[in-house]
């Protein structure tokens, strides 16, 4: 993203204006440092729940009433952190394919250089 960034301000690569509004949005959107992860949120989740549970035994009905709602929310939780490690792993494949096809092309124009060095 910094490279991007630093090509999109001199005005190079594909479409500066277009990737300086969308790193724009995307510093918008993401999440900070204070938020926390979503798995850390979901750990954090677990531990409440737990703590939870222990006074429930204990006959606590405001706990009984708490606990409901941390693992509705975990659920919930639990839902979005699975969606999202699948969106990663699907744009980590693809980021491989891409890989995979730019070395091809590089071995491609080698070859191809290669070829008409020999002909000259």
């Amino acid at each position: 993203m910094k490279t991007a960034l630093h090509y999109a301000k001199a005005d190079e690569g594909p479409s500066p204006p277009l990737t300086l509004t969308l790193l724009k949005l995307r510093e918008q959107l993401k999440p900070t440092k204070e938020m926390g992860s979503i798995r850390g949120i979901a750990a954090e989740l677990r531990t409440l729940a737990q703590t939870l549970r222990l006074d429930v035994e204990k006959g606590s009905g405001r706990a009984q009433n708490e606990l409901s709602l941390v693992e509705k929310q975990l659920s919930v939780t639990q839902k979005q952190l699975t969606e999202q490690t699948k969106a990663n792993s699907a744009l980590e494949k693809e980021i491989d394919l891409f890989t995979s096809v730019m070395n091809t092309r590089l071995e491609y124009y080698r070859q191809l250089q290669g070829v008409f060095s020999h002909q000259c």
